[in-house]
């Protein structure tokens, strides 16, 4: 494995030196130890050969090479520094080079930044690779001075002490049923040949506030390293890596993959190894992690190796868990890997988001933590997690809860335990994050279903597992905000008083917006009603009736004629006040109002309406109906038109007037004192008993004998004239009457389904328009637009605003 890896692993190990032994002999066992990459056991020689001999250079250098690779950079600082200062400075052309990295790896960015700059100046011309690096580290480093400079908030990190760390080295820690799990470097193998012994790991674990435990079930070697543990989501397999060191010599490592499932009754088998094309002969394999996507269910193992295929250095790779349990080939993350190193990756399901740590790109120094989305079978950008994080030191092995509102990382950075105070050298510890939870906006917006119109006054609820974590009720608006947290799945649930309840479920899994907005369409529940109506003397079915449906105090509505059977069904609103204009020629029109309830459910109410039969007419001939008044309402038909047609007909007009008896009888009588208010509320009953109930049936059954009349095979032409009271000016006035009149030749051609069109067609019938009378209109009656009483509510003003069928020809 490379330096990274190597260095993650180390355990500090002491060496005795014995009296007898040369700075010969020290320089050459420390050049052995460097080039085995034992960079403790090096830097250690070269701490004793630097006592004895600082002034030389070249073992000055390599000292400052030790400490690098031994991550004890303040050694390293202060040993290249003095190369850099001495006369022999040229003969080492990287120390400017490498102890820049170093500054950056202490956070000192400034200072680092010049020393690339010097090295660049004094390499002038120079196309190696280490001038490209220095480049690029010369624009980043004023980015990574940013980042320390503005921390994420809301992110707590703590050092777990010594219940948990050791001054020795302790990675991949991983919260697992409460437990934590990691790794620890403090363990020698007493059968090892070498001196002193070299460390080995084991897996640990340990309960809140409790001593740390060797993990159970025999997975622990006490000659080999095993480390790096990982579960499946259903905690059926445990993940783990095994490694030996590559000789007697080096404390370079090789690893390969394992595996233990659980059997029935709780404990683990036997360690199986992952096959050959995982773990590639003659390569590392390690640090496993098991990703599980949520929305497909599938498995996928990811693990970091050198093997061929890959960037360089240590890559992450993955391979499929088939469903029999079998490997799928292993496949680069080309999407992750660098030239560098990048390692301990860890699959965070709730948000489909890879973690994982790298020194081959944009960063603070050393390794950084990345994070990189999964959308579908794509990857997303990679994004640097930031500072506090992520330090100029190591910083790996990042894991998360599932509501990321808890994590763990290893890292090296300032405040670790150090094998050897004085080297300030080695190792990683565990970290604890405490995160605060990033809040989304979510809005719910409700709506009625059956006409998708807003809908307000709805009583909405937010759940989370059945957990209702906040009612709210907006009697004026149908919008409704939510704090959420992300990686959750929440329920909102809508009901109404009259409406079917609606839920909606909402997944904050990678969502990529600062606001969610959710549609709940609440469908009404549906009230039908079915009308009947009925002769009122003999209580037999009564067909041919006409009923109108109209909304209480609106004229239109929905018309129906039914001249086969005496039923009519409308769908209505549960919340809204209706009324029927019921009519039948004979009959006395009817109004019957329908009063509605907020439901539970889906109902049909009956109506049954019984008409009275009108009393018999005594007039025997056309012209005895004459002259024949028919009134309206004031600024009837068509309300604040200047149109001169009106689509309306008499009839329709006259229902909806007659519908107002109650309000003109309380405008009328407003203000007055008992006595008279009770006479005014006579005067108005009694005009529309007298006059305006009347004109309706006597239209009726005057158009039932022109009919008749001329069927006989006779011609008639009728004569028409409007009146309006003085309200308005004479230009409006006119056309009002126009209106009016028009509603009569209306009457006359819609008639029993326009009957009455032949004869006009061919002449048959004629309806001659005389001029309006509106300057004619009686004395006294109030035009008044102020005074509404006399000039629309009252009597006079009343008579004033008719038709007259004042001739037959």
């Amino acid at each position: 494995m490379n330096k990274i890896l190597t260095t993650i692993i180390l355990i500090a190990f002491s060496i005795s030196l014995t009296n007898g032994q040369t700075l010969k002999q020290f320089k050459k066992k420390a050049q052995e130890a460097f080039e085995n990459k034992n960079y403790y056991t090096a830097l250690t020689h070269y701490y004793t050969i630097a006592d004895v001999d600082s002034s030389n250079m070249d073992i000055m250098y390599n000292f400052a090479e030790a400490a690098r690779n031994y991550n004890a950079y303040t050694t390293a600082e202060r040993s290249y520094q003095q190369v850099s200062n001495s006369e022999r400075n040229t003969d080492f052309p990287l120390t400017n080079y490498w102890l820049a990295g170093v500054k950056k790896n202490l956070g000192k960015y400034s200072e680092a930044k010049t020393l690339y700059t010097k090295y660049l100046n004094s390499n002038q011309g120079a196309t190696s690779e280490f001038v490209s690096i220095a480049q690029k580290e010369i624009e980043n480093l004023d980015w990574a001075q940013s980042v320390v400079d503005a921390p994420s908030p809301g992110v707590v990190i703590e050092h777990l002490g010594a219940e948990i760390n050791t001054p020795h080295s302790e990675v991949s820690p991983l919260k697992y049923n409460d437990e934590l799990y990691y790794s620890s470097f403090q363990f020698v193998n007493e059968d090892d040949e070498t001196y002193p012994n070299r460390p080995i790991a084991k897996i640990l674990f340990s309960t809140e506030n409790n001593a740390s435990m060797e993990a159970e079930g025999n997975i622990n070697s006490e000659t080999q390293h095993t480390a790096h543990a990982a579960f499946n989501e259903e905690g059926s397999r445990l993940y783990y890596t095994i490694c030996d060191y590559v000789n007697k010599e080096s404390t370079e490592i090789y690893c390969q993959l394992y595996y233990k499932d659980k059997a029935a009754d709780g404990t683990w088998g036997s360690a199986m190894k992952l096959p050959d094309h995982i773990n590639a002969s003659g390569f590392t394999s390690t640090q496993p992690n098991i990703g599980k996507d949520k929305k497909t269910g599938k498995e996928t193992l990811y693990y970091v190796s050198n093997r061929t295929g890959g960037q360089g250095g240590s890559d992450i790779w993955s391979s499929s868990i088939n469903e029999d349990g079998s490997f799928g080939n292993p496949i680069a993350m080309t999407e992750i890997n660098t030239s560098e190193e990048d390692i301990s990756p860890f699959y965070h399901a709730e948000s489909n988001t890879l973690y994982f740590s790298s020194n081959g790109r944009k960063g603070l120094g050393g390794l950084d933590v990345y994070k990189i989305e999964k959308s579908g079978n794509s990857w997303d950008e990679i994004s640097h997690l930031g500072s506090p994080i992520n330090t100029s030191y190591n910083d790996l092995d990042y894991t998360l809860n599932g509501d990321e509102s808890e994590g763990y990382l290893a890292s090296n950075r300032a405040g670790s335990f150090f094998l050897e105070d004085a080297k300030e050298a080695c190792c990683n510890d565990i970290y604890k994050l405490t995160l605060e939870p990033q809040l989304f906006d979510m809005q719910a917006l409700t709506f009625n279903k059956a006409n998708n119109e807003k809908l307000n006054g709805v009583s909405i609820e937010l759940l989370e597992l059945e957990e209702v974590l906040q009612t709210d009720l907006h009697a004026d608006d149908n919008e409704y905000g939510f704090k959420v947290k992300k990686n959750k799945e929440f329920l909102i649930k809508a009901s109404k008083p009259g409406f079917a309840p609606a839920e909606v479920l909402v997944s904050t899994d990678n969502i990529d917006t600062e606001e969610i907005i959710s549609k709940l369409y609440l469908e009404p529940y549906k009230m039908d009603l079915l009308a009947k109506t009925f002769d009122s003397e003999t209580k037999t079915p009564l067909s041919g009736v006409t009923i109108k449906l109209i909304e209480c105090n609106q004229l239109d509505g929905d018309t129906k004629v039914n001249n086969e059977a005496n039923d009519f069904r409308y769908g209505v609103d549960p919340e809204k006040c209706y009324k029927l204009l019921v009519t039948k020629p004979g009959y006395v029109p009817k109004t019957v109002e329908i009063k509605t309830d907020p439901l539970t459910g889906n109902i049909t109410i009956e109506e049954n309406i019984y008409l009275d039969k009108v009393p018999p007419v005594t007039r025997l001939t056309l012209e005895g109906y004459l002259p024949m008044p028919l009134y309206f309402d004031n600024d009837e038909p068509d309300k604040r038109s200047r149109k001169t047609i009106t689509q309306k007909t008499y009839p329709e007009t006259h229902t909806a007037y007659m519908a107002r008896k109650d309000e003109f009888k309380t405008k009328y009588a407003e203000g007055l004192p008992n006595e008279l208010k009770t006479e005014s509320e006579y005067e108005i009953e009694q005009f529309f008993n007298d006059k305006i109930a009347p004109a309706q049936v006597g239209l009726t059954s005057f158009t039932d004998h022109l009919l008749r009349y001329l069927q006989q095979g006779n011609v008639a032409e009728i004569i028409i004239k409007g009146y309006t009271s003085p309200r308005a000016e004479s230009k409006y006035n006119d056309k009002l009457a126009k209106r009016r009149i028009s509603s009569i030749r209306n009457h006359f051609a819609s008639y029993q389904g326009g009957i009455f069109k032949t004869y006009i067609a061919q002449g048959f019938l004629k309806v001659t328009e005389a001029p309006y009378g509106e300057l004619k209109a009686a004395p006294g009656v109030s035009d008044d637009l102020r005074d509404e009483k006399n000039s629309i509510y009252s009597v006079p003003a009343s008579l004033e605003r008719r038709v007259e069928i004042i001739e037959l020809k």
